[in-house]
């Protein structure tokens, strides 16, 4: 049985597989599961792994939003939200490039997405994306709103709320919400240093004074706890 493929004829499977330089046996896989022989030798020429439904975009095969998105540079959040709203796999990528491509400003600050406002303040991009969809309210107002009702992830650790990640880091939950206003990052709102007349947190390590001893544990990379249990 002849086997023609790209405008050429193979003897056998076997022999068409050589001259692509892929394993046959994915080739008899694919066909066994009812691909024809394009489909087939298109997938093992793409390489495309893992299971699932099959997304196409400028001629080449991805088999998850994810791996596109990747590919693209693209937050695989924003992508998926948008392949769910648009027609065609060349639309949402379209979408969300040009999403993209406009700088949000929060609180006078430029971020070049909602994923990257989400990585800044320890947030999920898809509760900023649905809230922006669903609500009307600013983005200020949003992000102000997923603070404090929903968790946090920050340094390595989740918080259920932004009050919790102030008690653990002894700072003033109104301390920080004033900064985040005035521009400053998640991060920059908890550790900048702030007045205390009574110096009632300060940590004094190797003739160096610290704010409190959550300052004093991130400088030297060691759990707050190590240092309560001295």
């Amino acid at each position: 049985m002849a086997y023609c493929y790209d405008g050429k004829t193979y003897e056998t499977i076997k022999e068409m597989a050589e001259e692509y330089g892929i394993d046959r046996e994915r080739i008899y896989s694919f066909r066994h599961r009812g691909w024809s022989l394009e489909e087939a030798m298109r997938m093992c020429i793409d390489d495309v792994r893992g299971r699932g439904r099959l997304f196409e975009y400028n001629g080449k095969l991805y088999r998850s939003p994810k791996a596109l998105a990747e590919e693209y540079g693209l937050p695989w959040n924003s992508l998926s939200h948008y392949m769910q709203r648009c027609k065609t796999v060349e639309e949402a990528v379209k979408s969300c490039k040009e999403a993209q491509e406009k700088k949000i400003t929060l609180w006078g600050k430029q971020y070049q997405s909602r994923y990257e406002v989400a990585e800044a303040f320890g947030i999920r991009e898809t509760s900023i994306t649905f809230r922006s969809y669903t609500r009307k309210a600013t983005l200020e107002e949003i992000v102000l709103e997923l603070l404090q009702k929903e968790p946090i992830y920050f340094e390595g650790n989740t918080y259920n709320t932004l009050t919790e990640l102030c008690a653990k880091y002894q700072v003033q939950p109104c301390n920080v919400f004033e900064r985040l206003k005035y521009g400053k990052t998640l991060e920059e709102a908890v550790y900048l240093p702030i007045r205390n007349n009574g110096k009632r947190y300060e940590v004094e390590y190797e003739g160096k004074v610290y704010q409190n001893a959550a300052f004093l544990c991130r400088e030297y990379h060691i759990s707050k706890s190590l240092v309560k249990g001295q």
